[in-house]
C-alpha cells in the first residue's frame, strides 16, 4: 500500500502553484490558443496537490486552478446570439437576463466540480495503489458528467481538445474519444509533479534524487503505469501515422465558405452571391457541394413534395422563383449532390435539416439530432421567447453516396461527443458562425470539428458562414481552409 510522504517543509504549499496552473489552462482554451502547453499546465497544481495536507487548502487551491480555466472557456458564450435565422443585432439570448445568469452558474458549478477529483485523491492517496490513476479517471468522469448532464451534451471545457495537434498522442481519441486525451493530459501532469517533488525534496546527489523519484516504493507503481500508458499510446499513434488514413473511393468535394452576416442573408442580394459560388463549384464537376447553414432562410421545404411551404418565418416575395432557379442549377450537373442546409417540414413538424439534392430532387435528408436549448427548443418546460421550436431528429441517420457512407452534424452539434458518426466515410458539417459574437466560439467550433473527424476516422466537410470553413482528414488535419471570404474550396480526396 502507498504510504503518505510527509514533507519537512511547505515549499509547494503556496497558492501561486494552483493559480499558475489556472493561468496555463486558460491559455490552452480556444480564446487564447496556446495549445502545446496543455501537457505541462497541470504540473504546478499537481505539485500543490501531491504535497497537500489540508482539505481546506485543497479547496481554495482547486478553485484557483479551475475558476480561471472555466471562465475563459465560458466567457465567449456570454456573447452568443440566439437568433439563428433572423440575425437580430443582439440575439434573443442576450436580451434575456436569464441567459448570462445561466452561463455564470454553469461556470461556477463547473469550477466546483473539480473539487471531486481533488478530494478523491486526498482520500485515497495513502491507500490506493496508484492514486494519480484514480485522480485522472475521476477528472475525466467529471468532464463527461458536466458535458452529459449540465451542458446538454456539449463538451465545453474538456482539456483533451488542446492535444488535437499532438503528433502521436492524439490518435488515442480514435479509440477513447477526446476524454482519452483528457486522461493523458491529467495523469501526465500529476505524475510529473510527483517526480519533480521527489527530486527536489530528496537529499543527496542528482542520481540519488532521480532514483528515489522514479523507483521509490511510493513512486514506482505510478511510473510503471504512466510508462506503459504513454508507450502504448505512442506506439499506436506511430502505427497510425505510418499507415496513414484508410483509403476511400476517389471523390471530388466542394465546400463553400461565406462571410455574409446573418442579417444580410434574408434579402435577395445574398442569393445571387451564393449562386455565383455555386456556379463556380458546379463547373468543377464535384461529387458533392456543401453550403453553410442559414444561407437561404426564406426557403422552408416540404420534404414530401420538395416544394416550399407557404408563409415561412422569413418572407421573401419571389422566394419561389429563386428556389426554382436553385433546382435548375442542380439539374445542370445531375451527378453532383448538393448538401443544402434548410428548415424543412415533415408531417407538420419543423426540422433544422440538411437536404441532399441531386438533379433537382431531394434524395436524402438529415435532421438535426440535438437542437440548441433555449433557442431551438424549451428544456425542462421553461417557456422563454424563442424564434422557433425545432423537432429532434433520430439519433442515427447515416445514408450513402455511391459506396461512401455519409453522416452529418449541423452547426453546434459538432461539439456533442455522444452523437456517433464512426461508420461514416464523409461527415457533412454546415455551420452558421455569424451569430457567434466572439471569435473564441468560432475557434472552439473548429477545434470540435477536427476532433470529431479524428474520433470518427472520417473526412469532414465543414462549410461555415462567418467562421472557419475547412476540409479535414480522418486524423484531424486541415487539408484546406478559408475564413472571412466568399469562396469555394475544391479538393480531390483519394
Amino acid at each position: 500500500m502507498l504510504k503518505l510522504n510527509v514533507m519537512n517543509n511547505y515549499r509547494f504549499q503556496s497558492f501561486k502553484y494552483p493559480l499558475l496552473s489556472g493561468i496555463m489552462l486558460s491559455l490552452t482554451t480556444a480564446y487564447f490558443g496556446f495549445l502545446p502547453i496543455m501537457l505541462i499546465a497541470l504540473i504546478p497544481y499537481g505539485l500543490f496537490l501531491v504535497n497537500a495536507r489540508s482539505y481546506r487548502r485543497v479547496f481554495f487551491a482547486t478553485l484557483l486552478m479551475s475558476v480561471p480555466f472555466c471562465f475563459f472557456s465560458g466567457e465567449p458564450f456570454f456573447r452568443l446570439a440566439g437568433s439563428w435565422w433572423t440575425g437580430t443585432p443582439h440575439g434573443l439570448l442576450n436580451e434575456s437576463l436569464l441567459y448570462p445568469l445561466g452561463i455564470t452558474a454553469i461556470i461556477i458549478i463547473s469550477s466546483l466540480l473539480y473539487l471531486v477529483p481533488a478530494f478523491v485523491y486526498m482520500k485515497v492517496r495513502a491507500k490506493f495503489p496508484v492514486p494519480i490513476f484514480l485522480f485522472a479517471f475521476t477528472w475525466v468522469c467529471i468532464e463527461f458528467f458536466r458535458s452529459w448532464f449540465l451542458l446538454a451534451g456539449y463538451s465545453w471545457g474538456v482539456v483533451g481538445y488542446a492535444l488535437i495537434d499532438s503528433l502521436y498522442l492524439k490518435h488515442v481519441a480514435a479509440v477513447f474519444g477526446v476524454y482519452g486525451l483528457s486522461f493523458l493530459s491529467v495523469i501526465f501532469g500529476v505524475w510529473s509533479a510527483s517526480i519533480i517533488s521527489g527530486v527536489i525534496e530528496t537529499k543527496g546527489g542528482l542520481m540519488t534524487r532521480l532514483r528515489y523519484a522514479f523507483f521509490a516504493p511510493k513512486h514506482v507503481r505510478d511510473s510503471f503505469i504512466v510508462a506503459i500508458c504513454f508507450t502504448s499510446v505512442i506506439v499506436f499513434g506511430l502505427y497510425r501515422e505510418l499507415r496513414g488514413p484508410l483509403p476511400v473511393e476517389p471523390l471530388r468535394v466542394a465546400v463553400i465558405a461565406s462571410n455574409i452576416p446573418t442579417e444580410e442573408s434574408i434579402g435577395e442580394g445574398s442569393y445571387y452571391i451564393y449562386r455565383q459560388l455555386l456556379v463556380k463549384a458546379f463547373r468543377a464537376k464535384p461529387d458533392i457541394i456543401v453550403l453553410p447553414e442559414n444561407v437561404f432562410p426564406y426557403f422552408v421545404v416540404n420534404e414530401e413534395t420538395g416544394e416550399l411551404i407557404l408563409r415561412p418565418e422569413v418572407y421573401l416575395p419571389n422566394a419561389h422563383e429563386l428556389y426554382t432557379d436553385l433546382l435548375f442549377l442542380s439539374r445542370t450537373s445531375p451527378k453532383t449532390m448538393l448538401a443544402l442546409p434548410l428548415h424543412s417540414d415533415k408531417y407538420g413538424l419543423r426540422y433544422n435539416s440538411i437536404l441532399f439534392y441531386r438533379n433537382g430532387a431531394i434524395v436524402n435528408v438529415y435532421h438535426k439530432r440535438r437542437p440548441v436549448p433555449f433557442t431551438e427548443f424549451s428544456p425542462f418546460g421553461l417557456h422563454l421567447p424563442l424564434y422557433e421550436t425545432i423537432t429532434k431528429g433520430d439519433a442515427r441517420q447515416d445514408f450513402r453516396m455511391g459506396n461512401i457512407t455519409l453522416s452529418g452534424y449541423l452547426c453546434s452539434e459538432v461539439g456533442i461527443t455522444d452523437l456517433s458518426s464512426r461508420d461514416a466515410g464523409i461527415i457533412i458539417v454546415p455551420s452558421n458562425d455569424s451569430v457567434l459574437l466572439s471569435d473564441g466560439i468560432g475557434l472552439l467550433q473548429h477545434q470540435y470539428a477536427r476532433m470529431r473527424a479524428l474520433e470518427a476516422g472520417a473526412y469532414m466537410l465543414r462549410s461555415s458562414k462567418g467562421g472557419i470553413s475547412s476540409i479535414i482528414d480522418p486524423y484531424g488535419r486541415i487539408l484546406a481552409t478559408k475564413e472571412g471570404v466568399n469562396d469555394v474550396m475544391i479538393l480531390d480526396i483519394k
